[in-house]
């Protein structure tokens, strides 16, 4: 029987050696080994597994699944194997596809902010419930784990509720909500009743940004405040902070908020 060295396998079949001896490394192909030199040679049976290993990885066929195909003595066999190739791909699919979707979100979302920094609009607040609440105003890591592994916590926002205090805004309480239409499709749909509810409130809005660097963000609206009054609105005392992006550059990060301030009904 004519041998071959893994050199001239790899010419004769423009395969690179390398790759063969990742096929050997796998357990898919077993070459004799000549015991005085340690050299690999093929024969006609190793040459023939070794050009199915390379027609099978044209159609991305990956090497475990080619070891067990290898291991499949039946049409039936084969063909079940390749049912469950494909259904496993689809359902590969169907995550790409969702993860583009999740992306375009993201992408739209993210565009939304950059269009509504420092535009001012009256918008309203759909109602909101509260899932988490501190009455510190301030985020506590320690609490961050419980919000970060909720259930609901992709369809929520973290949300300052800001009151004046003296010639400037404090926060006096953190929260994490839940605004409608997304606590419909939530988790939390089934048990909203047993959730703190806030109703919907007309309000002044728009996107602001505050450093994170400050331990305790110094939150200021005086230019929302003189908009409203130039526009002949009256605004309520509370603001409403809800974090929605951050911009990280290095050291600097700028944290992106809505801000609505809810506007007193004539």
């Amino acid at each position: 029987m004519k041998r071959y060295s893994i050199h001239s396998v790899a010419e004769l079949l423009g395969i690179s050696a390398d790759a063969i001896r990742l096929y050997e490394k796998e357990g898919l192909v077993s070459p004799m080994r000549d015991e005085s030199n340690g050299y690999r040679y093929y024969g006609n049976e190793q040459i023939h597994k070794i050009m199915g290993i390379y027609l099978y990885r044209q159609i991305n066929v990956g090497l475990s699944e080619i070891k067990r195909l290898f291991g499949i003595d039946s049409f039936e066999g084969i063909e079940a194997e390749f049912d469950r190739m494909i259904e496993k791909n689809e359902a590969q699919m169907e995550q790409l596809k969702q993860k583009g979707e999740k992306l375009r979100f993201m992408k739209r979302h993210i565009e939304n902010v950059h269009r509504g920094i420092d535009r001012y609009e009256v918008k309203e607040l759909p109602a909101r419930y509260v899932v988490f609440a501190n009455e510190t105003g301030r985020v506590k890591y320690g609490e961050i784990k419980e919000i970060f592994n909720h259930p609901a916590f992709s369809y929520g926002n973290m949300c300052y509720h800001i009151v004046k205090d003296g010639e400037g805004y404090r926060a006096d309480s953190l929260q994490f909500v839940v605004r409608e239409p997304m606590l419909n499709i939530s988790p939390l749909n089934g048990v909203k009743d047993k959730l703190k509810k806030y109703e919907s409130a007309e309000c002044l809005y728009t996107i602001k940004s505050f450093d994170e660097k400050v331990v305790d963000i110094e939150w200021n609206f005086l230019s929302m405040f003189e908009y409203a009054r130039e526009q002949g609105w009256e605004c309520a005392g509370n603001v409403y902070a809800f974090y929605i992006y951050s911009l990280m550059s290095g050291e600097n990060i700028r944290d992106y908020y809505e801000i609505y301030i809810p506007l007193c009904k004539k």
